[in-house]
């Protein structure tokens, strides 16, 4: 009895062992599954005992198939359910749906940001561009012009006053800052002596660009006018182009001197010669008339001395369109070269901070760099050479060398600037990159393209930007203007590529720590996450 006793205690507690597990239960009906009767098991359990006994056990196999059938089914409605949670798909409705209500706050308070920030770049980036354009007559003061008047000796009667003497007061009435010297004042100041030496100082002065323009009167106008027509048989006439001579270079400024500050000089011109032909020939003619009786007078000396006119000279022309674009345009298309390049590099740049110690990172940032600006370089002077532009005009054969280096130049000193930005615009917007290119742009060209002597004073912060001191180069390279400004000019250049070279080291520590804090505190939110889960569990 004793023996059987326990024999029914080990088979009811293996029974309550081997009941079905909790999934099992619920997924069976809970609590009526322990009503379940599983012969089989009984079988089961007493065959284990019987092997104490040396009786050999086989397991029974009709068990087991119902047990896998049970994992089986179980199993079918689990991938039913997986199934049913994939097939679910976002549905599509109006705009004014009640169920976007979020969204459209969303959008709403994007529309207002972006049209707000698009609004204030207008209103600051393109403001600043037209300003240099509005009022350009305002600033005609700033317009240096150089007058010298070389004596006017008149060796007649004394009634006939000199045709010089009257030019100041016409010169008081006329736009511009005029400096006006008679010819003692003239080789005092810059000590020259004589007529020639007068004609070639007046020369280099535009050339060193102190003047924009000059207006050097020969000596002696009003004689010569007299001779011409007092002397019946001579050949000599009076040719007022031979005795007034404006100076200038257009090339100085292509886009200014012409269309605005020139018209000044022809404004004073038709001032002058309304003047001589309206008031001053009459009364010459009157004075010289008991000397000089207007009827013996040839008839075609007196017609050459009814007209009077300057003689424009050009020192330095712009004639050929294609230079515009090698330098003015292609300096602007070159400043957004250098933002392609650093785009398209970003994805390797990116990769390899993440191997590259701290300190090696800014030099292998720099070899990029530089390297790109090399080569890509070259072949910008390579397109100009293509389209033959004449590279020798200044510095001969080796024109193309320096137009090249003074190109890689440039491109360092904007694409050290653009990359430091773009960094840090990438960090935390990078949707405004856009509002860098364009300022940047719009930043440089403006004191770039227009004279700053047209401008107000705050347009001199260009005297510092790369554009306008690439621009200079240029029209050295191509028009053999003053050197006088290029070693300013690369020196300015040259502080671009040194501060932001500086400025990299710092831009790319920045940058690494706020990447790293914010993957430290992504990793922490996930952890955080997950415990979470766990606890719920």
């Amino acid at each position: 009895m004793s023996s059987f006793a326990s024999s029914s205690e080990l088979e009811t507690s293996s029974i309550g062992s081997s009941s079905v597990s909790e999934p099992e239960q619920a997924y069976n009906g809970g609590e009526h599954s322990e009503n379940l009767a599983y012969p089989q098991v009984e079988s089961e359990i007493l065959g284990r005992i019987m092997t104490a006994s040396n009786l050999e056990y086989e397991p029974t196999r009709e068990v087991d198939e119902e047990e896998v059938i049970v994992r089986d089914d179980r199993v079918s409605h689990i991938s039913v359910a997986t199934d049913q949670s994939n097939s679910l798909v976002r549905t599509k409705t109006r705009f004014f749906s009640p169920k976007l209500r979020e969204e459209r706050k969303m959008v709403l308070r994007r529309f207002l940001l972006v049209n707000f920030s698009l609004i204030c770049f207008i209103l600051i980036a393109f403001s600043l561009f037209w300003g240099n354009t509005y009022n350009a007559s305002h600033f005609y003061y700033k317009v240096n012009i150089l007058a010298v008047l070389q004596d006017d000796i008149v060796d007649i009667n004394s009634s006939v006053i000199p045709f010089i003497s009257v030019l100041p007061s016409l010169v008081e009435e006329q736009e511009a800052t005029w400096h006006v010297y008679n010819t003692s004042q003239f080789e005092k100041k810059f000590n020259v002596h004589g007529t020639e030496e007068i004609n070639a100082e007046v020369l280099k002065l535009i050339y060193d660009e102190l003047y924009f323009m000059s207006l050097n009167v020969q000596p002696n106008v009003t004689q010569i006018l007299y001779n011409s027509l007092a002397q019946e048989n001579s050949s000599l006439v009076f040719n007022s182009t031979e005795l007034f001579e404006v100076s200038y270079e257009s090339s100085r400024d292509l886009i200014s001197l012409k269309p605005w500050m020139y018209p000044i000089m022809t404004a004073f011109e038709t001032s002058v010669a309304s003047y001589y032909t309206q008031e001053y020939l009459p009364q010459f003619l009157r004075n010289i008339s008991s000397e000089v009786p207007i009827e013996t007078i040839n008839p075609l000396k007196l017609s050459y001395a009814t007209s009077l006119s300057f003689n424009a000279n050009d020192y330095r022309p712009f004639t050929d369109r294609l230079l515009m674009c090698t330098t003015i345009i292609g300096a602007i298309y070159t400043l957004i070269l250098t933002v392609f390049q650093y785009l398209i590099y970003g994805p390797i740049h990116a990769q390899m901070a993440q191997v590259l110690k701290p300190k090696y990172i800014t030099v292998y940032r720099c070899c990029i760099t530089w390297g790109t600006c090399f080569l890509l370089s070259l072949f910008i002077s390579t397109v100009s050479a293509i389209y033959q532009v004449d590279f020798t005009p200044t510095f001969g054969k080796g024109g193309f060398v320096i137009f090249w280096m003074s190109t890689w130049l440039f491109m360092l000193s904007v694409a050290g600037a653009n990359e430091n930005v773009i960094s840090m615009i990438f960090l935390y917007d990078p949707p405004f990159l856009g509002f860098w290119v364009l300022g940047f742009v719009i930043l440089n060209l403006g004191p770039s393209f227009f004279s700053m002597a047209l401008d107000s004073n705050f347009y001199r912060y260009g005297y510092a930007m790369p554009l306008h001191n690439i621009i200079d180069i240029y029209r050295v390279i191509f028009f053999d203007v003053s050197k006088s400004k290029m070693g300013r000019n690369y020196g300015v250049l040259v502080a671009w590529v040194a501060l932001n070279t500086a400025l990299a080291e710092v831009v790319l520590r920045w940058v690494s720590r706020t990447v790293a804090k914010r993957e430290k505190a992504a990793a922490e939110a996930t952890q955080n996450a997950s415990s979470d889960n766990d606890i719920k569990e």
